[in-house]
């Protein structure tokens, strides 16, 4: 252990040079910090002296640049919170965005608040230096390395563990915990960048806008695919405007309402996903759909019919005629009382178990019309878009479905057995069969006319069931606006088990066309479902000058959608004529059906909803989307458009690191604020940064034969002597000498 000389009587050079003092420390002649004792006002100094310009400065200027930060960070934060919400936030967030600058504005603002945050901490550890030399009052030992701490400002973990424990001690109740928790808040500060990345992750927003020519119409070659027996290559997206309040209402009827549905008019899939606005041309479809029950349904012939080929017997049809009332509410209208419609439509046949809920064909007929505004048709739909089609020959056609069952049969046989077997020995094929008109009665309910056919023995119990149905299904171009989310393009499951044999077959396979309609809209019995659950885009009603389309005809979808030259028509053996157009809803190896894709998708929305109305216009929607993208690549006629796609891009998606980074900030200003509160109530003769008075206050009779001793000396030597000769017991501090008016460390509390 090291020897030192005691500090008392020893005598030194210095002290023929220097004389010794002896100061009267009596309290008459101290003034101090203390209650007991009083300070002239003009003895403090003023707020700007006590904390200094520079300090001031880093205080003030420090919290307008935190608060900058986190505003810019929180537009950050707030714009990528309403891209993901559907909004749309500011270009310039867009740009910053897109630019991949939103990381590099994230490390600048975090490395603002982390030096305004260590600049502000040292400001707080000065005061509470200041603070402990005037009020709390420390060793001797800590005297110097406080004082210093004045002067030149240090971190609140140095302080804490480099201070010592007399430094620790000497805080109390309150300096310990402000102390702990601006480290804290010191710390933490230095992963405010890493915190707020946390946020980070890729998320989808709007893109910028492009303008290129699209096309709308009038196709170089008018040549299409047979859509009726192909499967649709793909479920494209479309936007949509209904409004459910024009729905027609009434005992017999199912109406959906005003429906415009707008093909997207781009090709590829990934364009048509992430479309999010859209301005310029494209073809409105009036998708609207009503059915009635007819007022009157007889079924008068069963016939029999040939293949396509017109050798072999094909499918049964039946023949008869319906009537309609004439007093229907608009948009429906009725004309010519008891005018009869004739149809003659092939019998539904499928191999399932006869008793099901539907056995179906749906049967295109189309009236004659005797003038030129088919004001005679027997019933038609007002359309909402200008009609510019010359109906002079035929009025506009009425979708028949039919819905044919029997009893279940003891045997199981499957419908088209059952009709074969129990139909076929009764009908010539010279001449068919005719039904005796007394022996059917007809009922209504909803949307479907029921008849029943009794007295006949081999008939006895068939009904037949059918709903009247008529759309517009003509579509113009127009300039639209077109807004909504990016969303994915359904397709259709295929579910059933595999391994089956011949001999074995496994469970019946079906579709899955769920996505598909709820695209669609065919779910349900009640529309809760909004288009961007849909993937389904907004047509903005009031954006579109619906008076003025931009081809003077209308487009190609107007025909796109007859069906007589899409759906077969079967010769009858019987009269030496042709069905109507029929589609068969069925699943059979035969060229007269269509293609399975279409029968399931028709029967599950019919099965769904309940609504003979959303189950054909779910499949006219498919058909004419079939239509559109085989000719979309045909067009010859475009115009300029305006559009933006989502893109995917790395940004905030949630705020957990944000607001964790606010709770930091609003913890740092409190503990700053509240130790230079503590600051100025207790202390009286500090002058933040300024280093000579730092140095001349420590220099006292107290310390003078330290300093004499210390020039070559560690701190722990110096306090080792401190220890030896004086004791660990004493309490030092800060206060003015009244009658040399100077303020120097004395001992307050001696050993």
């Amino acid at each position: 252990m090291k020897k030192y000389a005691a500090l008392r009587p020893r005598a030194s050079p210095r002290d023929q040079v220097f004389p010794r003092r002896e100061v009267d420390q009596s309290p008459e002649n101290l003034f101090v910090s203390d209650a007991t004792h009083t300070l002239k006002p003009s003895g403090r100094p003023s707020v700007r002296d006590s904390i200094g310009i520079a300090r001031l400065c880093i205080l003030g200027l420090g919290v307008a640049a935190i608060m900058t930060a986190t505003v810019l960070l929180a537009l950050l934060w707030q714009g990528a919170a309403t891209a993901i919400g559907e909004g749309n936030p500011s270009q310039a967030w867009r740009d910053v965005i897109n630019r991949g600058w939103a990381p590099v504005t994230v490390t600048l603002c975090a490395a603002a608040i982390r030096t305004a945050i260590s600049l502000q901490a040292g400001v707080a550890m000065s005061m509470i230096a200041s603070v402990l030399l005037e009020k709390q009052y420390v060793k001797l030992g800590d005297s110097a390395f406080l004082s210093t701490i004045r002067a030149v400002s240090i971190q609140p973990v140095s302080l804490l563990f480099f201070g010592g424990r007399g430094v620790l001690r000497s805080l109390g109740l309150l300096g310990l915990p402000l102390l702990i928790i601006t480290s804290l808040l010191a710390i933490a500060s230095t992963f405010t960048s890493s915190i707020l990345l946390s946020d980070f992750g890729n998320i989808i927003i709007l893109g910028d806008f492009n303008t290129s020519m699209v096309g709308y119409g009038n196709e170089s070659v008018e040549t299409s695919m047979d859509i009726w027996r192909s499967p649709p290559v793909q479920y494209g997206r479309f936007a949509e405007y209904t409004y459910d309040g024009s729905a027609a209402t009434g005992q017999y009827i199912d109406d959906t309402g005003i429906t415009l549905r707008v093909p997207l008019p781009m090709a590829a899939v990934a364009e048509r996903e992430t479309l999010r606005e859209y301005a310029g041309p494209a073809t409105v479809l009036d998708h609207r759909v009503a059915c009635v029950a007819p007022q009157e349904l007889w079924i008068t012939s069963l016939n029999e019919t040939r293949t396509s080929s017109g050798n072999t017997v094909g499918p049964l049809s039946f023949g008869g005629y319906a009537t309609f009332d004439t007093d229907l509410p608009l948009p429906l209208l009725g004309a010519e009382p008891g005018k009869r419609i004739p149809f003659d439509c092939l019998m539904p046949s499928t191999d399932r178990t006869v008793g099901l809920q539907w056995n179906l064909t749906v049967c295109v007929v189309r009236p004659p019309a005797s003038t030129e505004e088919s004001e005679s048709s027997p019933l038609r739909l007002v359309p909402f878009l200008p009609l510019k089609v010359n109906l002079t020959i035929y009025g506009p056609p009425i979708y028949f479905i039919f819905n044919v069952t029997a009893p279940v049969q003891s045997d199981g046989l499957g419908w088209s057995d059952f009709a074969n077997e129990h139909f076929g020995a009764h009908i010539d094929d010279t001449r068919g069969y005719e039904i005796p008109q007394g022996a059917l009665l007809t009922s209504r309910k909803g949307p479907w006319t029921s008849t029943r056919v009794g007295g006949v023995e081999f008939l006895e119990g068939v009904v037949f069931s059918a709903s009247a149905c008529v759309t517009v299904q003509q579509g113009f171009a127009f300039n639209v606006t077109l807004k909504g989310q990016s969303a994915t393009e359904p397709v259709l499951g295929w579910t059933g088990a595999l391994g089956g044999t011949e001999s074995n077959p496994p469970p019946e396979f079906t579709y899955d066309t769920s996505a598909v309609r709820r695209q669609l809209d065919a779910t349900t019995n009640s529309r809760t479902l909004s288009r961007q659950q849909r993937g389904v885009m907004e047509l903005e009603f009031a954006a579109t000058n619906w008076s003025q389309p931009l081809d003077e005809e209308p487009s190609f979808s107007l025909n796109a959608m007859d069906l007589f030259p899409i759906l077969p028509t079967v010769p009858l053996c019987a009269i030496r004529c042709r069905t109507n157009p029929s589609a068969v809803m069925a699943v059979q190896q035969n060229n007269d059906v269509g293609h399975p894709v279409h029968v399931a998708l028709f029967h599950d929305a019919l099965s769904a909803t309940g609504s003979p109305a959303r189950a054909l216009q779910s499949w006219l929607t498919t058909l004419t989307r079939q239509r559109f993208y085989d000719g979309l690549g045909r067009f010859t006629t475009g115009a300029e458009a305006r559009y933006a796609h989502s893109v995917q891009v790395f940004a905030p998606r949630q705020w957990a690191g944000f607001i964790g980074m606010v709770a930091v900030l609003a913890c740092h200003f409190m503990a700053v604020a509240g130790v230079a509160v503590w600051y100025l109530c207790v202390t009286r003769h500090t002058m933040l940064g300024n280093s000579w008075q730092a140095v001349s206050q420590v220099v006292s009779e107290a310390t003078l034969p330290l300093l004499q001793r210390a020039s070559n000396l560690k701190d722990a030597d110096v306090k080792a002597i401190i220890r030896e000769e004086m004791g660990e017991a004493g309490r030092y501090g800060i206060a003015r000498l009244r009658k040399t008016d100077r303020r120097e460390l004395v001992a307050m509390h001696p050993a």
